[in-house]
């Protein structure tokens, strides 16, 4: 655990010392799954994790926003939030496809 501690704080740090808006993207992504497979690893729940992540970046943006933000925080804030919209949009939509799936082989099963 103490490791992921160190790990999160080095990437939330680099998360707010760059105004590279990819960087910060992949520094998201980067925590997201170091996260997941650190406390996968050690028996915890890795989701939970990944909740507690989204959390955290959610507070620093808030933080920004009532700082007050300049142009360019701006769009890195837009591109940020269109960027976990899409990533949002589309792991809901794979899992409702794998949902029906189950649901069919589950009918088919019992139709069997």
């Amino acid at each position: 655990m103490v490791l992921f501690l160190v790990v999160a704080f080095l990437l939330s740090f680099v998360f707010k010392q760059t105004n590279n808006r990819y960087i910060k993207i992949f520094t998201s992504i980067l925590t997201v799954m170091l996260a997941y497979l650190i406390c996968e690893r050690f028996g915890f729940s890795g989701p939970i994790a990944v909740v507690i992540c989204g959390l955290f970046y959610a507070i620093g943006i808030a933080r920004l926003q009532n700082k007050g933000m300049d142009q360019k925080t701006k769009e890195i804030h837009e591109l940020f939030y269109d960027f976990w919209g899409v990533i949002d949009n589309l792991l809901n939509g794979i899992l409702f496809l794998l949902v029906g799936l189950l649901f069919v082989d589950i009918r088919n099963r019992k139709n069997a």
